[in-house]
């Protein structure tokens, strides 16, 4: 298969070359095909990530953007067997963005454009491409990032033999596949690419709309392959527990995510979870009254929107738009349980703790108003080796510094395109990853980055 791979290089590069031109006299045709897939794997995915026992009093997002997709599907998906069951913060527009620099937190980045280190690779340290099955870049740009977290170092060994809960079926098969492609990237007498068929086998068994030959987005991909390395390993799957409806009205912030913690844990125990896991702290205040509704999400990833047009617009400024205060208009009015009043409620949402790995998604795939001006973000957006959390955190944290591991870049429009990775080895130098081929790189490509990786310092 490899000879094969590097024999059909030059025609697979031709195809994505292609796939790169959008075709003009077909866009408004495209654009509507792209709002039915957009929304049937939207429901595809929730249904697969299951149902929040727990919602909060529903919030109106028919007035927010539809998300687009070479495809992506955005959203922390709170439907899933990660979320203890609360309701869900819709990110602003992303045309009327705007971050505060008054914050009494929150100080505007000075850093620019920076380089990789230039460091000599390690012969100790594997570094191995992966084999492209048909546009499975998306798929391998993940894996090599992930490959880069302690979720490789625990799946690179037999330690997660002892703890599989599903010895039978398509989880167990992902978490085996997944495990074995790990081994072998880490594997420094080797130079030849890896195959990924058996994990594409194994992960389109448990998610469907991945059993086909077509582009994927990688960030879709990123929720399904750490859903199902939960499912593989949670210790309390079959746990069946009628959760009890949690007052929000008179408990402290830290007492009430305790109980949404513990309700969360009642279902969920994996060292993926562990690892990945973190809480938000959504609220919704009535002007009127003043009654804060708070609840507390567990989420795995966190996906911020963009500013279009913004000049030099830094990660920080994305969180900070991510967490700021949103009031809810006359079409999304707020049926307050105090008063009882439909009111322009304010709505927020603020990191509540911080994960070992973390995960951020820049919304790059956006439409505004309507498909027919669907568009993708190629505005640099800087971001740094290191990242602070702690200005978007409820109560701040020691633990919120992190060291930047990995980068999937998306090169491309709407209508396909390719992606890579950045990884940082144990050895502390990156590689870039272009499916089978490994090469190193100057510096991080602000224009392309989709999704980067940091790990706590």
């Amino acid at each position: 298969m490899i000879e094969k791979v590097k024999l059909n290089e030059p025609e697979r590069k031709r195809i994505i070359a292609l796939q790169m031109e959008g075709d003009e006299s077909e866009y408004l045709k495209s654009q509507l095909a792209i709002e039915k897939n957009a929304q049937d794997r939207a429901n595809e995915l929730r249904k697969f990530l299951g149902t929040a026992p727990n919602e909060p009093p529903p919030v109106n997002i028919n007035n927010f953007p539809e998300n687009s997709v070479p495809p992506p599907l955005y959203g922390n998906y709170q439907n899933n067997p990660y979320a203890p069951g609360v309701d869900a913060v819709v990110p602003p527009n992303a045309e009327t963005l705007h971050t505060d620099p008054t914050s009494r937190k929150y100080v505007k980045p000075k850093y620019d454009k920076w380089r990789f280190p230039s460091r000599a690779w390690s012969k100790n340290c594997g570094r191995r491409g992966l084999v492209n099955l048909g546009n499975t870049c998306y798929m391998n740009s993940i894996i090599q990032i992930l490959n880069a977290t302690p979720i490789g170092d625990y799946l690179s060994d037999n330690r997660y033999l002892d703890q599989i809960q599903r010895e039978n079926g398509n989880y167990f098969k992902v978490v085996n596949a997944f495990s074995f492609i790990v081994r072998e990237l880490r594997q420094s007498n080797c130079s030849y690419p890896v195959s990924t068929s058996s994990l594409k086998s194994a992960i389109s068994s448990v998610y469907e709309p991945f059993n086909n030959n077509s582009q994927q987005d990688a960030n879709e991909f990123l929720q399904v392959i750490l859903d199902s390395l939960h499912s593989a390993l949670n210790a309390k799957y079959n746990v069946k527990t009628r959760m009890a409806e949690i007052d929000n009205s008179t408990k402290d912030d830290s007492a009430l995510a305790a109980e949404y913690l513990n309700q969360y844990k009642l279902k969920n125990s994996s060292p993926i979870g562990d690892m990945c896991s973190f809480q938000e702290k959504s609220s919704v205040t009535c002007p009127e009254c003043g009654r804060c509704s708070r609840s507390f999400n567990t989420a795995q990833s966190i996906e911020v929107p963009l500013k279009r047009n913004s000049g030099k617009l830094y990660l920080e400024d994305c969180l900070r738009a991510y967490c700021r205060e949103e009031i809810l208009d006359n079409n999304s009015l707020y049926l307050c349980p105090g008063c009882k009043k439909k009111v322009n409620a304010v709505k927020q949402l603020q990191l509540f703790s911080s994960p070992e790995v973390l995960f951020i998604t820049l919304k790059r795939f956006s439409t505004y108003g309507d498909f027919s001006s669907a568009s993708k973000v190629n505005d640099e957006i800087l971001f740094n080796e290191k990242l602070d959390l702690s200005p978007f955190m409820v109560l701040g944290s020691s633990k919120a510094q992190y060291n930047l591991v990995g980068i999937v870049n998306h090169q491309g429009n709407l209508h396909g395109g390719h992606y890579t990775a950045d990884a940082k080895g144990t050895d502390g130098a990156w590689a870039h990853f272009s499916d089978e081929v490994v090469s190193t790189q100057n510096s991080p490509d602000f224009q392309l980055g989709y999704v980067l990786c940091y790990t706590r310092a």
